[in-house]
């Protein structure tokens, strides 16, 4: 037994007993030695917990199976289970119990429909402490018939097994580079900050800001307010005039963390990584076998170029109308409109003043970036924004600052032209050049997500799949 959480203990092998490899799956029961099947009549064969809820239905479809008849049953060889492998069940363990990030949390399509969090997560720690792995089990693992050691194991034939890293750790415990406060941050009174904490602040309420700071510096109000734009409505204008009539948008979606090829860097696709014929990072197969991926950074909404000679975004088929998560959106207004609103900040210095009008506004101030690219640059703000909507230019007419007087502060404007004042105090960051990249107007990489015969999922099944394959066979059908 080993701790999965403090006063949480669950069954682990460290000994097994191989059956040959040889052994060939017997759906009907009538081929010939070597080979296993399921539910033997009469009883025969061995104990088989398969399933989450070990031989109980737990969100399923399908009649899990109880005995499993194998011919040959002696077992040619004992082996034991690397430390790594264990590892990864625990890990894998606490990822399906884990009802807040992990797979029966609420993002499950089916918790709470078919099955709560709570309840998954009781049956599988049921199962793990005190039903499976007895002597005289059956169960699955997956061989290295080259190195000759288990890569990974579960009482399951479709058992699930961590990544080594997750979203936000390297191994499961070590923090990603990127999601966590810088080094300089730590500690009770922080050397320096990160610029987006030193604008907008933090709260240390949430993992991504924990450990910054002690007593007053336990937390820090962001120096920067935005207040609601308004739209300039010119007299004549009308309803028509300033909204589009209302519109059945595709149904929207976030790709989940585990579409690895939006959210890790691949650097080696379409071509094979080296350590097998799998073209994909993720985030670590197999302990031992693959190097992890490495995030690519923050989900970003790039411009569509069709989505000003078409609409991406619109679907007026009678499935979609009918369809409960489709959105009809009204009052969206008409591309053209103009808004004005006020950007407020205190105690910035002009570098930092400077960087917040090119975040704001990239396409104002292209000359001055050496941006290039030839349709310009833009922000993306609202919704539907990777259907292509929510494009938008912003710029600056004025910049004020408090000037302090022994009467009373008032706000003066800044000498001569807001571009003149940007090039004299602007300092460009080492990131400037991807920053802008992906601030391009119609982005020549921006379109739908991937589908295969017209849907996502099944884009998305089929590369698994072939990863799959090509990881453990090599590229090449058992």
């Amino acid at each position: 037994m080993e701790d999965l959480y403090p006063g949480v203990k669950v069954r682990v092998p460290a000994t097994l007993d191989l059956l040959p490899t040889t052994l060939k799956y017997d759906r009907r029961h009538q081929s010939n030695p070597p080979h296993y099947y399921f539910d033997p009549d009469g009883g025969g064969g061995s104990r088989y917990r398969g399933g989450l809820g070990a031989g109980e239905k737990l969100n399923s479809k399908k009649t899990l199976h109880e005995r499993l008849a194998t011919n040959p049953d002696t077992p040619v060889e004992t082996i034991s289970v690397p430390r790594e492998v264990q590892e990864g069940y625990l890990n894998t363990l606490r990822h399906l119990t884990d009802l807040i990030h992990g797979h029966f949390s609420e993002r499950h399509p089916e918790v709470p429909g078919a099955v709560t969090g709570g309840d998954a997560r009781h049956r599988i720690l049921e199962a793990a402490g005190s039903v499976v792995f007895s002597p005289g089990d059956l169960m699955w693992v997956e061989w290295d018939t080259k190195k000759k050691r288990i890569v990974s194991f579960g009482w399951h034939y479709y058992y699930r097994w961590a990544y080594q890293d997750t979203v936000r750790r390297k191994n499961w415990i070590n923090e990603r580079e990127g999601l966590y406060p810088l080094p300089d941050e730590k500690g009770a009174v922080p050397a320096r900050l990160s610029a987006v904490r030193r604008l907008l602040g933090y709260t240390g309420e949430n993992e991504g800001s924990a450990g910054i700071g002690e007593g007053e510096y336990s937390q820090l109000m962001g120096r920067i307010s935005v207040n609601a734009a308004l739209e300039i409505v010119p007299d004549n204008s009308n309803d028509e005039s300033r909204f589009l009539p209302p519109t059945f948008l595709k149904e929207l979606g976030m790709p989940r963390p585990s579409a690895i090829e939006l959210y890790l860097k691949q650097r080696y696709y379409p071509n094979r990584r080296p350590s097998d014929s799998a073209t994909l990072a993720t985030y670590g197969d197999a302990a031992g076998y693959d190097e992890p991926g490495e995030l690519k950074g923050r989900k970003f909404y790039l411009d569509r170029a069709d989505a000003y000679n078409s609409k991406p975004w619109e679907d007026n088929s009678e499935a979609n109308r009918l369809n409960d998560r489709s959105t009809l959106a009204t009052e969206a207004s008409r591309p053209g409109r103009h808004f004005r609103f006020t950007v407020r900040f205190s105690d910035l210095d002009t570098q930092e003043v400077a960087a917040v009008l090119l975040a704001l506004c990239p396409h104002q101030f292209r000359e001055f970036v050496d941006g290039k690219h030839v349709d310009g640059y833009c922000s993306k703000l609202g919704y539907a924004r990777p259907l292509g909507w929510g494009t938008v230019r912003i710029d600056a007419k004025e910049v004020h600052f408090v000037k302090r007087s022994p009467d009373e502060p008032r706000l003066v404007k800044i000498e001569g032209s807001v571009s003149d004042w940007f090039k004299q105090h602007f300092e460009a960051p080492a990131m400037l050049g991807p920053w802008l990249d992906v601030h391009r107007h119609k982005h020549p990489d921006a379109n739908d997500y991937p589908r295969k015969g017209g849907q996502i999922y099944t884009f998305h099944t089929e590369l698994r799949a072939e990863h799959a394959l090509k990881r453990r066979y090599d590229g090449r059908k058992p």
